[in-house]
């Protein structure tokens, strides 16, 4: 049984996607994140761990199955270019956090603008340099 173009194509995505979902479950289960403004906690029984492992392992295996079965290609992804676009994602978020921008969630006290400016204005710095780098 074969597939169309397009049929390949979304079979291809969605596998795709459930694969960088299954990462992202392992490496929760490997280990908590511990950052300065969140902490990811995976709080769970050992049992559960050790079932959720066996299922990822099992839908890894049926990924792998399906994607030999039908051909389905691999995509290679430039980590420069993620990189590029998270920091691009948050330099526009930090551009709306200015105390300027504030305004829009209600008054802005003035004595902000000078205590707030400046560290917003060194991280908005610090991600623009970091973005240059993946040039």
């Amino acid at each position: 049984m074969s597939l169309n173009e397009s049929q390949t194509t979304s079979l291809t995505v969605t596998l795709r996607l459930l694969e960088i979902t299954l990462d992202d479950i392992d490496a929760m289960l490997e280990r908590d994140r511990d950052g300065i403004l969140y902490a990811i906690r995976t709080r769970m029984p050992a049992e559960r761990v050790s079932e959720l492992a066996r299922l990822s392992a099992e839908a890894r295996s049926l990924l792998a199955d399906l994607a030999q079965e039908y051909h389905l290609a691999k995509e290679e992804r430039d980590g420069t270019r993620i990189i590029s676009g998270l920091l691009s994602a948050r330099w526009e978020a930090l551009e709306d956090t200015r105390p300027q921008k504030l305004k829009r969630y209600g008054p802005v006290d003035p004595k902000l603008v000078p205590q707030l400016g400046p560290p917003m204005e060194r991280l908005i710095e610090l991600v623009l340099a970091m973005e240059r780098l993946t040039r």
